[in-house]
């Protein structure tokens, strides 16, 4: 399977003259059992796509469009997890933990993976 990464074209309004949409960063998502391209969104300007680890490391070596974070949701936390800790630094790329509600277990969590971040709560378009 494919995943799909790259924000959806720009879509021109009626008049072909002005975009209609524009979204100012793309983040994957990586929580357990998803499908890339089956569970992509837009929400205040965002592109999201939820992903699962080996999916996102396919996607981040073919050097398709590169996303501005990476999400991971601990129970998704896998022995791929280090290889996409050193993908994204090689590319650049802030992987940041989350989760729902504050954990100190979650944070050592992020230490031991080598997180960028740990973030808890709701994340919103501040936090990019």
């Amino acid at each position: 399977m494919e995943l799909a990464l790259q924000a959806p074209a720009i879509a021109l309004d009626s008049d072909n003259t002005k975009p209609a949409v524009v979204y100012s960063k793309m983040i994957l998502r990586i929580e357990k059992g998803t499908s890339g391209s089956d569970s992509a969104y837009a929400q205040d300007r965002i592109f999201y796509t939820n992903t699962t680890v080996s999916d996102a490391l396919k996607s981040i070596q073919s050097d398709a469009t590169l996303p501005d974070a990476i999400l991971i949701n601990p129970d998704s936390v896998s022995d791929e997890t280090s290889q996409l800790k050193e993908l994204s630094q090689k590319k650049a790329i802030p992987l940041i933990l989350y989760t729902t509600k504050y954990d100190k277990n979650m944070k050592n969590l992020a230490l031991h993976i080598g997180a960028d971040d740990y973030s808890y709560g709701v994340m919103s378009p501040p936090f990019f």
